[in-house]
């Protein structure tokens, strides 16, 4: 009988003032900030859209849905590309706006977390490390409030 490792493989993705967890397989690629065609409307953390794979894609700035002011967009910046968990819905892939180089942190079992619920939007949990805090996207909620902006709602 095969056994299944509980081990997730997650990347951290640090922005100004805190940190995403993800699993990377929702990761799809780290890019370098390139050129941003602002948004004209919307709310503060809808930055504008991107080019990936020759097609336009929405950026959203983490800081804004933490309740922080929009982040500096400067070319040092770095881009990760997240694939949405129903790829059927639009849009399938978004961009977040990274401060540094993200890390890799393997959690199972054995991880010393605790956890506790997030703010019913875009965090779905937080969770507490040693001495590290680490929010939990809700990567549906931030896929609806794209998929609403784009339908005029």
């Amino acid at each position: 009988m095969a056994t299944t490792d509980p081990t997730v493989h997650c990347l951290i993705l640090p922005f100004q003032g805190g940190q995403l967890l993800v699993p990377g397989a929702v990761v799809a690629e780290i890019l370098p900030f390139a050129t941003l065609q602002p948004a004209s409307a919307g709310p503060p953390w809808y930055l504008g859209t991107f080019q990936w794979q020759g097609r336009p894609r929405d950026l959203v700035g983490l800081e804004p849905l933490m309740g922080q002011g929009v982040p500096v967009l400067e070319r040092r910046l770095r881009v990760a590309v997240l694939h949405t968990l129903d790829q059927r819905a639009e849009p399938g892939a978004f961009g977040v706006v990274m401060q540094r180089i993200p890390r890799q942190l393997a959690v199972g079992p054995e991880t010393p977390l605790t956890d506790e619920a997030g703010d019913g939007a875009a965090v779905a949990r937080w969770l507490y490390g040693q001495e590290e805090c680490y929010a939990l996207p809700d990567i549906d909620w931030i896929r609806d409030g794209l998929t609403d902006l784009h339908a005029g709602g």
